[in-house]
């Protein structure tokens, strides 16, 4: 089935002829060849039921849940699994007689397909149950399916369908709870980890982060981790293989004392005589590492992580094409596990994978970079990672957005000497900010977030022959984004410039002649009354950072001008900054002045801004 043909049929799955019942409808429709009208009719069971008394939903539509409930199409099951809370639900509404319906009936309908071979029913079924402990009774859901359960791990022919009873095992732990957990999943568990074949035995190790989580860090230490650990030596690769995947989730369910018995598992696995299982223990290296505080435990394995990124024959690692994504991404949380102290055993690997041809690679590094300067300090970025910002500064987009997003962060790591000699990153900054081209306006919003940080870095001559300019076009930018951006973080340029000249004249001057702008809209600049609106949209953040006679004399009668502007939206936002600002000016005759231009206005929007003004809009009585 093809995603979305079956939307067609989400509202009339089948039709009604004059005359004939709903029920022989459906009696008709639920054994339909064509699948899309079954899944219909599923769909619609809930709506069905709600229509009809409690005996025809009893007689007639049971026996159709049944059906398809068991229908060969998986699509149908998932849809079913999918109505199964709300058919419970309705059943549930219907009295002690429907609650019987639940409990006799329709949870023995979803425990069914907790073992069904499509992959998105089953854990349908598997939600759907854990949620059914709202309708009836904890005890009688898990009397149930315990016995499910059972005869799933009893099933001699199928491995898999045993290996299927340890996911849920898992998966309903929450179901179950810390009593049945301990007197029943448990010594299943353990039994099913020597089970003869290795489909099974693979299954534990990845199936136990739920049982931990509702045992606790202590009981799964004491009655999990040993289960885990004697599946670490087994015979089979595949199952050591699975161990080392799992390891990350055992580390994190177990207390720090008790995670140290993994570092052993780990160094095992590492240097596994199987390839592929060394390959899976270096893969989670990384994540491993995150989950210690302790520098001694982490040294150990920490060169098995850096060595994910050799290219010696005789390693036999990256086989794996993976493995530099997942050294990429994990780096930042093992350098802040190890600290700067790491730097020394990682930094070959680093600035080896930083430079990795695969661009995905090079974007996981470049969005964490902010973050390992933060750890290493000034010197190392200054030395080992400038370097390499800069071949970003020139990559793709996806690796330019990473290192431009928190720019200004990163290059607070660094000297005033040795941000001023490398022209090259003012260049950048300024050389994306200018380009007006519509597809990089993320790029120019990542900017106006940061240009007042950046002001605050450069010496005057540079703010004032650069960075002046730039906030002034990103006011004035094509896209609505970036000049509302930039508009919101006006107030803040503008105490950041008064900080370094005293004033913000050279800004400020250019915001008020915004309100005056007229013209049409041409390849490099917006319409006027865009710049208009933005005028309009800043003034209150502006007003924070400006005298009251500034604000008095340049900006307030363009605001107030504004009100009679030809734009309905700019007459708003004029009025709407006008109210605002005299929040804190409390001047009655501004708020009659907006009331009076607006009040014969037929748009909605801004007739409920008076109304919402009302106490503010009406002048008080002497």
């Amino acid at each position: 089935m093809e995603t979305g043909e079956d939307e067609k049929f989400v509202e009339h799955p089948f039709s009604f002829s004059g005359g004939t019942s709903i029920l022989e409808e459906i009696d008709k429709a639920y054994k339909h060849k064509d699948v899309y009208v079954r899944i219909g009719v599923a769909r619609r069971l809930p709506e069905i039921v709600e229509e009809i008394q409690l005996k025809a939903a009893r007689d007639h539509i049971l026996p159709i849940i049944d059906a398809l409930v068991c229908d060969d199409s998986p699509e149908v099951r998932e849809t079913m699994m999918e109505q199964a809370l709300s058919l419970c639900a309705v059943f549930a509404s219907l009295g002690s007689q429907g609650l019987e319906i639940v409990s006799d009936y329709l949870l023995g309908a979803v425990i069914s397909r907790l073992s069904d071979r499509h992959e998105k029913t089953k854990q349908l079924a598997i939600q759907s149950l854990s949620s059914l402990c709202g309708l009836i009774e904890r005890k009688t859901v898990v009397a149930n399916t315990i016995p499910t359960i059972e005869k799933l791990a009893n099933n001699k022919s199928n491995p898999k369908i045993r290996a299927a009873a340890i996911h849920l095992l898992n998966e309903l732990a929450f179901l179950l709870e810390k009593d049945l957990t301990l007197s029943f999943s448990l010594p299943l568990l353990k039994a099913l980890a020597t089970d003869p074949s290795y489909v099974v035995r693979c299954a534990v190790p990845g199936n136990l982060s739920k049982m931990c989580q509702v045992l606790g860090e202590k009981d799964a230490a004491k009655l999990v981790l040993p289960v885990f650990t004697f599946l670490a030596n087994d015979q089979i690769w595949t199952v050591r293989r699975a161990v080392a995947r799992g390891l990350v989730a055992m580390s994190d369910a177990v207390d720090q004392e008790s995670r140290k018995q993994l570092v052993p598992v780990f160094l095992d696995l590492a240097e596994d005589k199987i390839r592929w299982v060394r390959n899976e223990a270096r893969y989670e290296s990384g994540s491993f590492i995150a989950t210690f505080s302790r520098k001694e435990v982490v040294a150990v394995i920490l060169h098995y992580y850096a060595s994910t990124a050799s290219d010696n024959p005789e390693e036999d690692v990256c086989v794996d094409p993976e493995l530099p994504f997942k050294f990429a991404f994990n780096f930042p949380a093992v350098l802040l596990t190890t600290g700067a102290d790491g730097w020394s055993t990682l930094s070959a690997a680093y600035e080896k994978l930083a430079l990795h041809p695969n661009w995905e690679v090079r974007s996981s590094f470049s969005h964490s970079m902010h973050h390992v300067a933060e750890i290493v300090g000034p010197e190392i970025t200054k030395t080992a990672l400038l370097p390499i910002v800069k071949e970003y500064c020139n990559d793709l987009d996806e690796v330019k957005s990473g290192i431009l997003e928190e720019f200004a962060q990163l290059l607070r790591k660094l000297d005033g000497p040795t941000l001023l000699s490398n022209e090259w990153i003012l260049n950048f900054i300024v050389d994306l900010g200018f380009q007006q081209s519509r597809m990089y306006w993320r790029f120019r919003e990542m900017i106006a977030l940061q240009i007042s940080d950046f002001a605050s870095m450069y010496p005057k001559d540079i703010v004032l022959n650069y960075l002046v300019p730039l906030g002034k076009i990103l006011l004035t930018d094509k896209v609505a984004v970036v000049r509302r951006t930039m508009s919101n973080e006006a107030g803040r340029f503008i105490r950041v410039l008064k900080s370094i000249f005293g004033n913000a004249d050279q800004y400020t001057d250019f915001c008020a002649s915004m309100a005056r702008a007229t013209g049409k809209e041409t390849t490099t600049a917006p319409a006027g009354w865009h710049c208009r609106t933005t005028f309009a949209i800043m003034c209150p953040e502006i007003f924070k950072y400006l005298s009251r006679e500034k604000w008095a004399s340049q900006f307030q009668p363009e605001l107030i001008n504004l009100l009679n502007d030809k734009v309905v939206n700019i007459r708003y936002n004029a009025g709407k900054s006008l109210l605002a600002v005299n929040k804190t000016l409390k001047d009655p005759a501004i708020s009659q002045l907006v009331f009076n231009k607006l009040k014969s206005e037929r748009d909605r929007d801004i007739q409920a801004l008076l109304k919402q003004q009302h106490s503010q809009l009406t002048p008080r009585k002497p």
